[in-house]
């Protein structure tokens, strides 16, 4: 959007999947941006945990350990992969669960569904491609079906979205939450 402007956005782009050179839909992957912010999250949580950085250098100095802030007990995420990938990015070795904890992911977590195509996700295969290689599982729950169909050409309202995500996060608290929990999504 910050190419063309909003009203050109809104009139031609966002019903496209790529100019040619960028491609934003459907689902597109953690821009080179969104990588290095996740990896500077990634180096504050070590901080925070005292643990050593990429290069081997602790923080100084290291919290006490009542200082340090808990690890999640449970990993959800929306379903869009840029959303995956930061969580990966983020989560990757800091947790001590071997293997770690599976990443719950639900159909109604994401962002505003319909219209813009880079609101319309993979089908379940890809997504499950797409984090193959990182040492996360996803756990999807039965409603998730192969394709996406609550994506439609018209977008849904912003009432209807506030519906949604209070429904999906209650279940979160009443079904899964344990004392910590992370949550991962994207914004608009």
């Amino acid at each position: 959007m910050a190419k063309y402007g909003k009203e050109a956005w809104e009139r031609y782009w966002a019903w496209r999947t790529t100019d040619g050179t960028l491609v934003w839909g459907p689902d597109p992957d953690l821009t080179c941006l969104g990588e290095a912010q996740a990896r500077e999250v990634h180096q504050a949580w070590r901080a925070a945990l005292g643990l050593a950085d990429g290069a081997g250098q602790a923080p100084e100095p290291a919290p006490e350990p009542a200082m340090r802030p808990p690890l999640p007990q449970v990993l959800c995420s929306s379903l869009l992969r840029r959303s995956l990938h930061t969580l990966c990015l983020t989560w990757r070795g800091l947790l001590p669960q071997r293997p770690p904890q599976p990443v719950h992911v639900r159909e109604h977590w994401r962002e505003v569904i319909g219209k813009n195509t880079c609101d319309q996700r993979s089908t379940k295969s890809d997504i499950l491609e797409s984090v193959q290689q990182d040492v996360f599982t996803i756990l999807f729950d039965d409603a998730f079906t192969e394709h996406d169909h609550l994506w439609t050409p018209v977008r849904e309202t912003d009432d209807a979205m506030r519906t949604r995500i209070h429904h999906a996060l209650e279940a979160v608290w009443q079904n899964e939450a344990k004392e910590a929990t992370a949550l991962r999504a994207t914004a608009a």
